[in-house]
């Protein structure tokens, strides 16, 4: 039963996207510019043209991830040099007490 509700609430939801697709366009084109109307020729539409609807949400959702993917991987690209100075900076700061503690050591040593 659930699986079933599933699949129907998937579908509806990929319909109401595809009805999407239309919406805008009849909204600038059509002369009578009630809502349900529009929503009526563009549900009328994504049924009569399923696959072309289907290719462009298809479209649409691979741009849209690709843009996100593009997006996380050019700032962590422009994060990298500056994460690597930090760090390199870090390293430097660290090995400079690290000496600092070898020295009072060694003077300790020489005292005793």
């Amino acid at each position: 039963v659930f699986a079933i509700i599933g699949f129907l609430g998937i579908w509806a939801l990929v319909f109401w996207v595809s009805i999407q697709i239309y919406v805008f366009a009849l909204m600038v084109h059509m002369e009578d510019k009630r809502i349900g109307q529009i929503l009526k020729n563009a549900s009328l539409l994504t049924l009569a043209f399923p696959f072309f609807s289907l290719g462009i949400l298809i479209v649409s959702a691979l741009m849209t991830a690709l843009s996100v993917l593009l997006l996380l991987i050019l700032l962590v690209t422009l994060w990298m040099p500056f994460i690597a100075i930090f760090h390199s900076r870090a390293l430097v700061m660290s090995l400079q007490e690290v000496e600092k503690v070898r020295q009072a050591q060694t003077e300790l040593d020489a005292e005793e």
